[in-house]
């Protein structure tokens, strides 16, 4: 029944009026983001938390917006060592902005059916199909472009 709650990307998660009334909420925490960018890790990472809880308040969901504030501490940790240890912001200190940019065009379009599911899906770190499929523990088959 939960999973049923929980959208899989952004242009299930909100109805169109519902997002386009959280849209100068999520612009604003975007700009916030890219203002922290020449900031240090934590608080790029507390950037990026803020955007992504704008998006979940914008979408009205008490379960989402609960499981949010439940794991936002528990992602914020997670995120701030490897930033640091990967220097991955080294050569893009607004790593990600493309896709945040997307979800915030899609709000402004009415619930980014179309301008962030493409873009969602293509960042997505979920497994696809085959991976699904894949018994626990099999090792997926390499592609010759790798």
């Amino acid at each position: 029944m939960l999973p049923a709650q929980l959208p899989e990307g952004p242009d299930q998660l909100l109805p169109a009026r519902q997002v386009q009334a959280g849209g100068p909420a999520i612009r604003a925490a975007l700009e916030g983001r890219r203002a922290a960018g020449t900031a240090d890790e934590a608080a790029f990472v507390d950037a990026d938390i803020a955007f992504h809880a704008a998006v979940v308040t914008a979408a009205h969901n008490p379960v989402l917006a609960d499981l949010f504030a439940e794991l936002s501490p528990v992602l914020r940790e997670g995120l701030i060592e490897p930033l640091s240890l990967t220097g991955l912001r080294a050569d893009a200190p607004d790593t990600g902005d493309e896709a945040h940019e997307a979800l915030v065009r899609a709000v402004a379009e009415g619930g980014g059916g179309g301008a962030a599911g493409g873009d969602w899906r293509t960042r997505s770190r979920r497994p696809g199909p085959a991976a699904r499929s894949r018994r626990p523990g099999s090792v997926p088959a390499r592609r010759e472009s790798e």
